[in-house]
């Protein structure tokens, strides 16, 4: 809706926005309790004089009421009541036939709890015990290579010679030109329970697993900054044949992350004096270049981001951040309410 609503409406709508996207991080504090709070304050304010008191309807009056509960019960998707709605899915599952319908569930129920204290008497090895893990999906996968501790590289990893952009990228982060010509690539990253595409894996185009945020690191300080992944690589440098390599090499190797950047464009969504907003969730970014890439090890790497594009804004784009990584439905109505802000309007009242 940027450059489509009149600033005023526009700005309107992004105070709702910053604020319910500050209510529903992972781990919030007072200080974003208070901020949010005035971020809603001022909106179902200016909402009467902008829309009309006629809508000023009980939902508006209900967010008011938004930041109380979230320092009574913490952040909003603790007490979302999205997962219930889900769990009716779940529900169905465990009864069959239209007879004694609710001992059905209730001994389904209490059979799921049972498992896992009674799966710790299974013999390792047993089929019994295979079949527990093949159902619960404790097994660790075949495809996954571990690189350091709760990270993972996916199914195919192939060694090959270092391209001219990698190499630059590489010589950066080393400092000095690197003395191996050839290191291990793939497309493919697992860290904890999220999983990381690389714009060479080109067997999934309906999702953007690859725009992140990332921490540039400096002498000074340490910035976040935004990028595309193109690609995963393992880079271990040469062997000194030490007296501590005989058993096992312990030379220097290095997980990294080729990525191209996009550059911040240093202007805020919103700047508003009332109440401080500025919508930092979303940043306005130009878009990314071929030419500029970058080499950062994975550890620097902080989340995965929300990209969009759209034709009214050829030179620049949006990424926005997700408020948390717990809760999908919470995830994919954020999702929804960003892309708000680019969908063409066929008319405004």
């Amino acid at each position: 809706m940027r450059g489509i609503l009149p600033d005023t409406y526009y700005e309107h709508f992004m105070l709702f926005s910053e604020a319910i996207f500050t209510l529903c991080p992972t781990n919030i504090t007072l200080t974003q309790v208070s901020h949010a709070e005035r971020l809603l304050l001022h909106f179902c304010i200016k909402f009467g004089r902008l829309y009309g008191e006629r809508y000023q309807t009980a939902n508006l009056h209900s967010l008011l009421h938004m930041p109380e509960d979230v320092r009574n019960l913490g952040s909003l998707w603790t007490h979302s009541t999205f997962p219930f709605e889900s769990l009716n899915g779940d529900l169905l599952k465990l009864f069959h036939g239209t007879q004694n319908i609710v001992f059905q569930i209730v001994n389904a129920v209490n059979i799921n709890r049972a498992l896992p204290t009674l799966s710790k008497e299974l013999i390792d090895g047993s089929e019994a015990q295979l079949f527990y893990s093949k159902l619960t999906c404790t097994r660790k996968s075949r495809n996954e290579i571990k690189l350091a501790t709760n990270m993972f590289a996916i199914r195919r990893v192939s060694k090959r010679q270092i391209p001219v952009n990698v190499f630059t990228s590489l010589s950066m982060l080393l400092g000095h030109i690197p003395k191996n010509t050839a290191c291990q690539f793939f497309s493919r990253l697992k860290i904890g329970n999220g999983m990381y595409h690389s714009l060479k894996y080109e067997r999934v185009t309906s999702r953007n697993s690859y725009t992140i945020q990332y921490e540039e690191l400096s002498d000074e300080k340490t910035d976040r900054k935004f990028g595309f992944i193109d690609e995963f690589l393992q880079y271990q440098t040469p062997c000194r044949d030490s007296i501590g390599c005989q058993k096992k090499c312990i030379c220097p190797v290095y997980n990294l992350a080729i990525v191209q950047t996009l550059e911040g464009t240093n202007h805020p969504i919103i700047t508003d004096r009332i109440t401080g907003g500025r919508a930092s969730h979303i940043t306005m970014t130009k878009r990314v270049s071929n030419e500029n890439y970058v080499a950062i090890k994975l550890e620097q790497i902080i989340q995965k981001c929300i990209y969009l594009e759209s034709k009214d804004f050829p030179d620049c784009a949006f990424v926005a951040d997700f408020p948390n990584m717990i809760e999908k439905d919470c995830l994919v109505q954020f999702l929804l309410l960003v892309n708000l802000l680019l969908l063409p309007a066929i008319m405004f009242p």
